[in-house]
């Protein structure tokens, strides 16, 4: 069977108009001169309308038997929508199923199948009409459209969408049926359902009826078809229409605002929002942004807002191109395998928004532009039909602190979609699936002042499209049941210079997200219902990615310190991959900045950037002397180009200290129970962390262990912490060690028993210096608490030549199975603090200074606390927060 829909285009034949000029002539033997031959008369030929659309009358049809007829008609419209007398060829994607005649007189070749017939008037042809053949159900009272006296109505059109709403229809030359028989229409009246209700009116029986499942009204049905829907003509919704000029190119549809918005003029406004926006608990429908019909239907907001405190400043601008097909198999013996739509959306959207009251959260406004009606008409309309739903939409909020700001957004998102059910046997899976994705993006963001609080706006933009089963007439009859979107969302975080500065780590940014989801509808157990199935596995996907952000790099100057008239230069490294947004190279400037003793910012130097470049090096001179650690660097980029929204890189760091090679904790926990003979429930943890060059390496475990037989226990816990700044080393660099141990018990069987805890931890990382270093090694003992007296603790402290970290890829652990230590007791440069319970028996008191050669260094702290004890008492021993301190600086 195929699923392809062919056409042919028939030669028209033109009629050509003739005139014979007739010659008299005289009798026999007559000298009077021949009549002169008038020249022929030229008539004018009659123009004839170009065909621009043509329709098929009816809009359904449904045989029951074999060889059953029906005439079809067609209508041929111009440009200008009226009728023209042209006549039409006619054609039947499955001869085999329905067959149609070159008159539109189609025939049902078979029992069951379906068809999509067209007409044309050459290479115009009409949106397809879905003919079906099919056996019905016993006992079902056919309809045709003759007998239809009044149109088929909703009972309460109002009502929320429910299988068990009702609708009405008058029909005539029947006897009223019983209650529950099942009825359907054979044409282009959507009637299909089960009689709830009859009564006697003028002219006839008006017929009450509910929806009956297609596996109960048609089940035998028999449908295998792909609908092209970029042939079917979108209806426009009218709140769009009246505020936007739409224009057609190929398969996308233009939105442009209207040169006036006479119902709002420009400049008016509703009441003002509250200035002091609270929280809801709940989202709630609010009036329409000023300067703008395009969200008549209200906006959204998560916070108490009489109307949205948004306006735009210009009427939004929006580009549609969907190309959407959808594939339909149902078969008499499966029901409904799959329903899938399958589109190439690209949505284009100009947006500016200004958010007009301070206030934390966020609005969305959704705007339906236009429905694409299934070309799927007469009875099974109420079963298979439906519409496509599609629109835009806008999402603006974050977390404003100041009550002017505008954003926009000029953008464009394309990707590959499918997505729809897919079943076997009534239970269906939800299918989903996205292709890849392209995206353009120009943001805007204007900034009056940031005062000294930080701006995080948000601005997303997005496209929608939905599918709704049903009767597109019936409101309370149609089913919400796939939704898919997708969007670009501009988000960002912006402070002052001075703000940036001393709020460490704090950066102003600002970053590009691809957001895309395809879920089931909201009604999607209303469709299950209506089409005989059974469960849905009720998935959704999901796409969350970062395409851009803004640019992030380093800077480090050629000295520490300067006198008035000396020159530093500042060198800044962008991250190459970051100096370009969406392929656009976006940078405008890199500044240098100092920040003062007052807490305030002054620029001291910029430098404008030229395309493709990640490295700058800029001149200072010194009006009086300083200090390079006060100098911090920004970057303003093309896209934003405002100091107001520049973008701190970071402090100054002074160059050539060196750099981290690996990082590395290890922790080890151990309890056990033992008695003099032998050690019972013995119970070890490894744990290893290995910090792939980042900032910060945790590793934490808590070991509890009992023992079953002495009514014992023994517990430990123990972490250790990396914290470094980056991997530039400069200034600073911390290593930290905490822990605990503890043992008690009792035997009161035997008097004996003998628990016992232990831990033990190790915190290393390996580093390179480039130039003579000084250095200097702190270990504070504030921090360090008192053991009892069968516990201890001991703590080490090495700096030690060479990169003493084990091999990666072999990754054996250094303290497994004992006490681990950092000391290397040839090497003047290890330091022990603790050894047991007598804080005065430390070997060595907290610091040691001096100056490292260039070449590679390992620097550890290693801890070890244990308890143990007999009989019924308990011991314990603890670390808090032992952190050494690594202090770097040029060597002088």
């Amino acid at each position: 069977m195929s699923r392809t829909l062919k056409l042919f285009s028939p030669k028209l034949a033109l009629p050509i108009l003739m005139l014979a000029a007739l010659a008299g002539c005289d009798g026999g033997g007559s000298n009077r001169a021949p009549l002169e031959e008038p020249p022929p008369a030229t008539v004018p030929p009659v123009p004839t309308a170009a065909a621009a659309r043509v329709e098929i009358v009816q809009t359904g049809l449904l045989f029951s038997a074999a060889g059953q007829t029906r005439q079809l008609e067609a209508r041929v419209l111009d440009a200008a929508g009226n009728a023209i007398p042209l006549p039409v060829s006619w054609s039947s994607s499955d001869t085999g199923a329905i067959a149609v005649s070159t008159g539109g007189l189609a025939t049902a070749s078979g029992r069951g199948g379906s068809t999509q017939i067209v007409a044309a008037v050459g290479a115009v042809r009409s949106v397809p009409l879905l003919a079906v053949v099919t056996e019905l159900a016993p006992g079902t009272l056919v309809i045709a459209d003759e007998q239809v006296i009044t149109p088929p109505a909703e009972i309460n059109p109002g009502a929320t969408p429910s299988f068990d709403n009702t609708y009405s229809v008058v029909i005539a030359g029947i006897a009223a049926p019983t209650v529950g028989t099942l009825v359907i229409g054979n044409g282009s009246q959507p009637i299909a359902g089960r009689v709830v209700g009859t009564e006697a009116v003028a002219g006839g029986i008006r017929l009450t009826l509910q929806l009956a499942p297609a596996t109960e009204l048609l089940p035998n049905l028999d449908i295998d078809q792909v609908f092209d829907l970029s042939q079917v003509e979108p209806e426009i919704a009218p709140e769009i229409a009246s505020a936007y000029d739409i224009r057609r190119d190929g398969d996308t549809l233009h939105f442009t605002a209207k040169a006036a918005d006479a119902s709002r003029p420009a400049g008016t406004s509703r009441r003002a929002a509250s200035q002091t926006a609270k929280p809801r608990a709940r989202p709630s429908v609010v009036g329409t942004p000023i300067g703008t019909r395009a969200f008549e239907q209200g906006c959204e907001t998560d916070f108490e807002a009489e109307n949205p405190p948004i306006s735009m400043t210009a009427q939004p601008a929006f580009s549609v191109s969907l190309k959407p097909a959808l594939d339909l198999l149902y078969t008499p013996n499966r029901g409904l395998e799959h329903l899938l739509l399958t589109a190439t959306p690209t949505f284009t959207f100009n947006v500016q928004a200004k958010l007009t009251a301070a206030f934390e959260g966020k609005i969305s406004c959704k705007a339906e532009l236009f429905n694409i009606p299934l070309p799927i008409g007469g009875p099974l309309s109420l079963i298979v039909g439906g519409m496509v739903p599609v629109g835009v939409g806008v999402e603006a909020g974050g977390k404003l602190t100041v009550a002017d700001v505008t954003v926009g957004t000029s953008s464009a998102v394309g990707t590959e979609l499918e997505f729809g059910l897919a079943c076997n046997f009534g239970v269906c899976d939800f299918q989903r699936s996205f292709g890849e994705f392209t995206v353009t993006n120009t943001p805007t963001l204007v900034l009056r002042t940031l005062e000294s609080l930080r701006v995080e706006p948000k601005l997303e933009a997005f496209g929608y499209a939905e599918v709704a089963i049903g009767n597109r007439f019936f409101k309370s009859l149609r089913f919400k049941t796939l939704e898919a979107k997708v969007g670009a969302a501009l988000e960002g975080s912006f402070a002052p210079q001075i703000t940036q500065m001393l709020a460490s780590p704090y950066q102003s940014d600002y970053k590009l997200k691809l957001g895309a989801e395809a879920k089931a509808g909201s009604e999607m157990a209303l469709t299950l219902t209506l089409l005989g199935l059974e469960s849905l596995a009720k998935l959704e996907l999901k796409v969350d990615t970062e395409l851009a952000n803004s640019p992030t790099g380093k800077v480090s100057a050629d000295r520490n310190d300067f006198l008035a008239g000396e020159t530093t230069h500042f060198t800044i490294d962008l991250d190459a991959a970051k100096t370009s947004f969406l392929g656009i190279y976006n940078i405008a400037e890199v500044l240098i900045v100092e920040k003062l003793a007052d807490n305030t910012a002054v620029i001291r130097a910029r430098q404008t950037a030229t395309d493709g470049a990640t490295r700058f090096t800029v001149p200072y001179v010194a009006a009086v002397g300083g200090t390079t650690g006060n100098f911090f660097a920004f970057v303003l980029t093309r896209l934003l180009p405002a100091d107001l929204l520049s973008l701190e890189l970071g402090q100054v760091r002074a160059a050539g200290f060196g750099e981290l090679l690996r990082a590395r904790v290890e922790a080890v926990s151990g309890s056990a129970n033992c008695s003099s003979e032998s050690c019972n429930n013995p119970a070890d943890e490894d744990i290893r962390i290995e910090d792939s060059l980042g900032t910060t390496v945790l590793a934490r475990y808590t070991l509890t262990t009992l023992s079953t037989n002495l009514g014992t226990r023994g517990t430990i816990g123990s972490d250790a912490e990396i914290g470094l700044d980056d991997r530039n080393l400069f200034s600073t660099i911390s290593l930290s060690c905490n822990g605990d141990a503890e043992a008690s018990g009792f035997a009161p069987q035997t008097g004996t028993g003998r628990p016992a805890s232990s831990g033990h931890t190790l915190s290393q990382f390996a580093f390179v210096v480039s130039q003579p270093v000084s250095y200097r090694i702190d270990i504070p003992k504030s921090n360090i608490v008192s053991f009892s007296d069968s516990a201890a603790a001991t703590v080490s402290v090495g700096l030690i030549e060479g990169n003493r970290l084990p091999p990666e890829e072999e990754g054996e652990s250094r303290i497994y199975g004992g006490a681990p230590t950092a000391v290397d007791t040839g090497n003047p440069l290890s330091l022990v603090v603790i050894s047991g319970a007598d804080l005065d028996s430390a070997r060595e008191s907290g610091s040691r200074s001096g100056v490292l050669q260039p070449g590679v260094y390992t620097v550890a702290t290693a801890c070890t606390q244990s308890a143990n004890t007999s009989g019924d008492t308990s011991e314990s021993s603890t670390l808090h927060e032992l952190q050494t301190i690594l202090t770097l600086s040029a060597a002088p």
